[in-house]
C-alpha cells in the first residue's frame, strides 16, 4: 500500500531530477565544459576556468547558458500562477459564493422577521 502511494511522487522526483541533470549538463556545456572528456570535477572546474578566465565573461557566459531555462522557468511559473487563480475562482463562485448567499438570505430573513416583531410589540404600547 505505502509503496503504491509512493510511487508516483517517486517518479515524478526522478523526472524532475532528469531534468535537472539534463539541464545543468547543457547550461554547463555552454559555459566551456565537456563532460565527455572530463571524468573529475577537477577537470570540469578547470576547463571552466580556461573558458571563462575572468568574472566578467564567467557573468556573461552563464547569463547567456541559463537565458532560456530562466524564460522557461518564468513562464511556468506564470502559468502555474494563472492556473492556480482560475482554480481558486472556479471554487469560490461554485462553493464559497452559495454559502455567502444563502448566510445573507438567512440574516435577511431573520433582520426582516426581527422589524417584524418590533413593529408588532410598537403596536401593541401604541394602540
Amino acid at each position: 500500500m505505502l509503496q503504491d502511494k509512493l510511487k508516483a511522487p517517486v517518479a515524478q522526483l526522478n523526472k524532475v531530477r532528469d531534468l535537472v541533470e539534463t539541464e545543468g549538463k547543457r547550461v554547463l556545456k555552454q559555459l566551456g565544459a565537456d563532460l565527455d572528456n572530463a571524468p573529475t570535477l577537477a577537470d570540469v572546474v578547470a576547463q571552466l576556468r580556461e573558458k571563462n578566465p575572468d568574472l566578467k565573461t564567467l557573468s556573461y557566459n552563464l547569463d547567456a547558458a541559463t537565458y532560456d531555462l530562466r524564460e522557461r522557468l518564468k513562464w511556468n511559473a506564470r502559468m502555474m500562477a494563472a492556473y492556480s487563480q482560475l482554480q481558486a475562482e472556479k471554487a469560490f463562485e461554485e462553493k464559497v459564493k452559495p454559502q455567502l448567499q444563502a448566510y445573507t438570505e438567512q440574516l435577511e430573513n431573520q433582520l426582516r422577521a426581527l422589524r417584524e416583531k418590533a413593529e408588532t410589540v410598537a403596536d401593541k404600547f401604541t394602540h
